[in-house]
């Protein structure tokens, strides 16, 4: 009981923590990289379906990204999914492929865009936290139950207290280093 539901915190934490990572992956830096068009969608036979199911997204030079679609009668839908998503990138269509300039980051942009990630890393750290709750009542409701003594229940706790503070810990390394990126020059 006390390590599955030890394994079942790290588990649920892991995923948390990836999730974070997912989201803030696609937060624009001063680097551009093809991931920051991960949340972009297109309308593809009739479903939304993410920019990078149905193109190869590439770096053409430092500011530049380039959509090579696999279906070049798309390139149209890509380049009004990115205008539509007010990232503040300009898309054109040149041959085969969608080109997008990304324009260098304000400083006023940076702060607000770490702004942005702050949230992102309180909501990871709430979720980690809601987590920690719920292993924690379980435990509470298997010593009401006699399943397990105090001193198990206890020591369940202390471990999945542990656990938390490694995950938060985890997030805050993250976002530093993230908020560094987004402040570079």
């Amino acid at each position: 009981m006390i390590k599955n539901s030890i394994e079942n915190t790290k588990k649920k934490m892991e995923q948390s923590l990836l999730a974070f990572k997912n989201r803030i992956n696609s937060i624009r830096t001063n680097r551009v990289k093809p991931e920051i068009l991960n949340n972009i969608y297109i309308e593809y036979y009739g479903k939304k379906t993410s920019l990078c199911q149905v193109a190869n997204i590439v770096l053409s030079d430092p500011r530049t990204l380039k959509i090579n679609s696999f279906d070049t009668s798309y390139n149209i839908f890509i380049q009004k999914s990115i205008l539509s998503a007010n990232l503040g990138f300009t898309p054109s269509i040149r041959g085969n492929s969608v080109y997008v300039s990304v324009p260098f980051l304000t400083e006023e942009n940076r702060k607000k865009i770490v702004k942005n990630v702050k949230k992102e890393a309180e909501q990871a750290r709430i979720e980690v936290r809601n987590i920690r709750r719920e292993n924690n009542d379980i435990a509470k409701m298997a010593l009401k139950e006699k399943i397990l003594s105090k001193d198990e229940e206890k020591k369940i706790q202390h471990e999945i207290q542990k656990i938390t503070n490694l995950y938060i810990d985890k997030i805050d390394k993250i976002l530093i280093k993230k908020e560094s990126d987004i402040m570079q020059i």
